[in-house]
């Protein structure tokens, strides 16, 4: 049988979690079974030299500011010249395009993906996307359950409208390294001794930064030998300075800049914290329980999904300094992190690797592609019951 032809579609291929995920699908798909192409709108991510070009087409439709009825018209030519099966859209940004090229195209499956919480909450996009969602997808993802529901609720759809297929993390590149962290945190230019609590996130009030330099002054002020590396950049660096100047902790704070290798810094660390107020599915908590890390998240998005409490690691409430600083100073006890950090790990392999993931989406094209479906028919030639949710 012929490989079922895919066409993701996404804004751009810049360093994100949502895009690495697309890159990881499509170089990582059994060639023999897929083939994959994807549409940027805006060329010269930096994730385009990750892609395998041997395997890999890119093309980049360019899409002016406000509505540009050209572009459907361009991706369905893209699709009809390369008998696309598959249209995967990512994101309320590729969603109506990529519904309209599917259709104009004459494709038949059309899948889109949810990545995070959506920003086009307007009541006008919101009725956009519930009708979009309803008539012409075929199939709904999320990376998440919770998502999944937050998005339910948002359009008035059932929440087993949505597929959840969780994010993956390559297991090889992040793993654990303990023999290496003392080099690692001298040429990071970090102390070699005490507690090393690390957060890798952009500069952005979402992820509560200052929070956590907060939660650094109290296991301070207990005479705990602790420092906190932030692993990123934005216009708030300056500010989150000044907090710690403010809270007497400056000296125990490091930035470290936007950093590519940033495996490294994981396994430079002792703990890893993510402080957000809100989030989708953060790749960085699975990569840092990758690492062999234990890992303070707070209750928000899909981190009680990915680590189990008091299992794998530790949740907090968001926003909640004291209660933040309680659960990090308990990881000052090595025989605990230590326990976290394996159970961590196994998580990480048994539910989230980079291999799952392709898998479960291998599958689902797999169940969706009509090529399969109808190969699977009776002998009577009656067509099956999966083709009634392929919408035309």
């Amino acid at each position: 049988m012929k490989p079922i032809k895919i066409t993701h579609i996404v804004y751009n291929l810049q360093a994100g979690g949502l895009e690495n995920g697309v890159v990881n699908i499509c170089n990582r798909l059994d060639p023999a079974r897929f083939e994959s192409s994807i549409c940027v709108f805006s060329a010269g991510g930096e994730l385009e030299e990750r892609l395998d070009r041997d395997r890999v087409e890119l093309f980049t439709v360019k899409r002016h500011f406000g509505n540009d009825p050209s572009v459907p018209l361009r991706i369905a030519r893209h699709l009809r010249r390369r008998g696309t099966d598959i249209v995967h859209s990512h994101n309320w940004v590729t969603l109506v395009e990529g519904a309209a090229a599917r259709l104009l195209a004459r494709t038949p499956v059309l899948v889109h993906g949810e990545h995070g919480y959506p920003v086009e909450d307007r009541p006008r996009n919101v009725r956009v996307q519930r009708f979009v969602w309803n008539k012409a997808v075929t199939q709904l993802l999320s990376v998440s359950q919770e998502l999944a529901g937050t998005l339910a609720d948002l359009t008035d759809l059932a929440e087993d409208r949505f597929e959840v297929i969780p994010n993956g993390v390559d297991t090889e590149r992040f793993r654990p390294a303990p023999e290496q962290r003392a080099a690692l945190r001298a040429e990071l230019g970090l102390p070699t001794d005490g507690l090393m609590i690390g957060m890798v996130a952009r500069f952005d009030p979402v992820k509560n930064h200052s929070g956590a330099i907060r939660a650094l002054a109290r296991l301070r002020q207990r005479g705990l030998d602790v420092h906190l590396a932030f692993a990123g950049t934005g216009e708030r660096q300056s500010l989150l300075a000044e907090v710690a100047r403010e809270e007497q902790v400056a000296d125990r704070v490091h930035f470290l800049g936007y950093r590519a290798d940033v495996n490294c810094v994981y396994q430079a660390l002792d703990v890893f914290l993510l402080n957000s107020h809100r989030e989708g599915m953060s790749n960085t908590v699975i990569e840092a329980m990758s690492c062999g890390l234990p890992v303070v998240a707070t209750r928000v998005g899909a981190n009680p999904e990915c680590l189990v409490d008091e299992e794998s690691g530790l949740l907090v409430p968001p926003d909640d300094s004291a209660t933040l600083a309680e659960r990090l100073a308990r990881l000052v006890d090595d025989e605990l992190r230590a326990r976290f950090a394996t159970a961590a790990r196994r998580r990480i392999e048994e539910e989230f690797s980079i291999d799952r993931m392709v898998e479960r989406y291998a599958a689902l094209y797999e169940r969706l592609c009509p090529r399969k479906v109808l190969a699977a028919a009776e002998p009577s030639g009656r067509e099956p019951q999966a083709m009634e949710n392929v919408a035309t």
